[in-house]
């Protein structure tokens, strides 16, 4: 298991990374905040309690995520794929 728990990746460029491929990830509790996550895919992953606030997810894919908890404030959610992710207690202020 790649684990990530805890990690804090803010401010980094994950500009197309496919972190789906990657099998057995951990990924819960991480701070994305004001990292560059445009058109990454995240998909099917669990994502919960993380914090992307004020992070670029435009064109990301989401889909299927566990992002309870998930922390989006002021975040770029622009053409973000959000279809089937459960977002129960999610913060969704978008950046406008």
């Amino acid at each position: 298991e790649v684990n990530f728990q805890n990690a804090n990746l803010s401010k980094t460029d994950l500009r197309d990374v496919n972190f789906s491929l990657i099998k057995r990830i951990n990924l819960k509790f991480v701070r994305f905040d004001e990292a560059n996550l445009e058109n990454a895919n995240l998909s099917g992953l669990d994502l919960s309690n993380c914090s992307f606030v004020k992070a670029n997810l435009k064109g990301a894919n989401l889909e299927n995520c566990n992002l309870n908890y998930a922390d989006f404030a002021e975040a770029n959610l622009e053409d973000t794929n959000l279809t089937g992710a459960n977002l129960q207690g999610a913060v969704l202020e978008e950046d406008i």
